[in-house]
């Protein structure tokens, strides 16, 4: 189950040829997406007069060898009216690659150019559904320009009406790429995983800055000193005086010492 829809992947090209017989006998409404082996490639034609008949060239690249799905004439989105440019769908294989090389078709010069892509994904012009194509939907029909449940090509409203999104009720017709419910304008899924790893990330910022407001201030070039060690001064020792210093030391101190005279002053020596 995907939201209120019901999804289903099958294995093999006969099971799923079978469920789209029957689907389309039911009248179920349902989409389905084509086959790798069935897909087709469009080539625009340029240089074709707008009056030509899509069934003429369809004619002239059989003789070719060329086997083309369908044709028909390119309309310009605002005027709407037609083009000198003709859209051709063909199967893929080697044969139809060969439209690349022709030059002339229907004795008409023409220039062959692959069909540029849409920007956006791609969008069922028979429901206004988004991721897959009109040819493989058997859903209810809406209106691109109202909200009526009738194809495009039966709708009555006339250009100076404004149109109304089917898609999500706005003042513009449903293939507008700024319209709200366009995948191409949501915005992607949040990867949860990442915002986990960016809220861890904020909360070890937080916890280094409040560490840091915490922690004193760290003075600058404030180094400790280096201890310093000193040598011990080794112990000095005196050698042992000799017996006979020890006798002349204590004579001499026994000798009586001699006086200096007493001389008088000068001026005591008048008198």
């Amino acid at each position: 189950m995907v939201g209120k829809s019901l999804r289903v992947y099958l294995e093999t090209t006969a099971t799923y040829k079978k469920i789209r017989n029957y689907l389309d006998d039911n009248k179920m409404q349902a989409f389905t997406y084509q086959l790798k082996e069935d897909k087709e490639f469009n080539v625009v034609l340029h240089g074709m007069p707008a009056d030509m008949s899509p069934q003429e060239i369809m004619d002239d690249l059989l003789v070719l060898g060329i086997s083309p799905s369908y044709c028909h004439i390119m309309t310009n989105r605002k005027t709407h009216l037609p083009m000198p440019l003709f859209l051709v769908s063909l199967p893929s294989n080697e044969d139809n690659r060969n439209i690349y090389n022709i030059s002339e078709v229907c004795s008409v010069k023409v220039t062959v150019e692959v069909l540029n892509k849409k920007p956006g994904p791609a969008q069922c012009y028979h429901c206004q559904g988004f991721f897959h194509n009109s040819r493989y939907c058997s859903k209810n029909p809406r209106c691109l320009k109202c909200l009526k449940p009738h194809m495009t090509m039966d709708c009555k409203k006339t250009l100076s009406e404004d149109p109304t999104c089917c898609n999500c009720q706005g003042k513009h017709p449903a293939n507008f790429l700024g319209c709200l419910n366009n995948p191409l304008n949501k915005s992607p899924p949040v990867d949860r995983k990442k915002v986990q790893e960016e809220r861890l990330a904020e909360r070890k910022e937080m916890l280094a800055k409040l560490r840091k407001n915490s922690s004193p201030p760290e003075k600058p070039n404030s180094a400790p000193p280096k201890p310093t060690s000193v040598a011990p001064k080794p112990p000095t020792t005196t050698a042992p005086k000799s017996h006979s210093l020890l006798y002349s030391k204590a004579l001499a101190d026994s000798l009586p010492k001699k006086t200096k005279p007493l001389v008088k002053p000068p001026e005591e020596q008048k008198d």
